[in-house]
């Protein structure tokens, strides 16, 4: 019976104590003092500016499409039987000539 005693309480006594202790210890602790720390200023650099004009160069490699995308399509059925030497790929037309 004292060995089964011993067994049990004595852990139960050690974590009681131990406890205990630190109990002890963190009331007897000293409250830290509070310091009001001043914010300390920023360090910049200024410079002052100068108005400079600059010439942008930009190269570049791609595809380019366009916007839109347009289909000519005739408004009569039936064949194409001409087209003027102007209409080429990518060429500009004017308003008034026919294609």
């Amino acid at each position: 019976m004292k060995n089964m005693l011993m067994r049990y309480v004595a852990p139960c006594l050690v974590v009681a104590v131990g406890v205990g202790t630190f109990s002890l210890l963190d009331i007897a602790k000293p409250k830290p003092e509070k310091k009001l720390e001043q914010p300390r200023p920023l360090s910049v650099y200024v410079e002052p500016t100068e108005r400079v004009r600059v010439a942008l160069n930009v190269q570049a490699e791609g595809e380019v499409r366009a916007k839109v995308k347009v289909k000519l399509v005739a408004q009569i059925e039936g064949r194409i039987s001409a087209v003027s030497p102007e209409f080429t790929e990518g060429g500009h037309r004017s308003r008034c000539k026919p294609v």
